[in-house]
């Protein structure tokens, strides 16, 4: 995720894309692009759908997961119902590997009340978080984030 400024930086320059456009086409604060392209802070996950659908990229593209593979990405969804779409598919890849919500916080290093404020619909991880669950679950962060390739 080191990565995520300059890739950043070169989809805006590549673009030819100023802050202000970016700010006008995806409402996110002036101050807050500059902070991601500085590699202050990483974007929250509505911040990061946003960049990524503005870019038509990614998001593992974007937070330096995966080579661009040169398709396009939308997000498939409003971005507020991006949390339901996320705990439902974070269920049933517990599920899946018979992980409960204590195990799952044990291998992210987080508090269990952590976890249980994402399943009561109270926060959404932070993006190291998120890029961690894809890695323990082997999957993208485009798939958690509920976004596909379309052609």
């Amino acid at each position: 995720m080191e990565k995520f400024h300059l890739i950043f930086q070169r989809l805006m320059s590549d673009e030819k894309v100023s802050k202000n456009q970016l700010y006008k086409a995806t409402n996110i604060a002036r101050k807050s692009i500059t902070y991601y392209l500085h590699g202050i802070c990483f974007p929250r996950y509505d911040n990061l759908l946003k960049i990524a659908d503005f870019f038509e990229v990614s998001t593992d593209y974007l937070l330096g997961l995966v080579g661009n593979d040169g398709l396009c990405y939308k997000t498939n969804c409003p971005i507020e119902r991006i949390p339901n779409y996320f705990i439902a598919y974070l269920k049933h890849l517990m599920l899946s590997e018979n992980l409960s919500q204590n195990k799952l916080a044990d291998l992210l290093n987080v508090e269990a009340t952590t976890v249980s404020k994402w399943f009561n619909m109270k926060t959404m991880p932070e993006m190291p978080l998120i890029v961690k669950l894809a890695g323990i679950f082997k999957c993208r962060v485009d798939y958690l984030l509920n976004r596909d390739a379309v052609r």
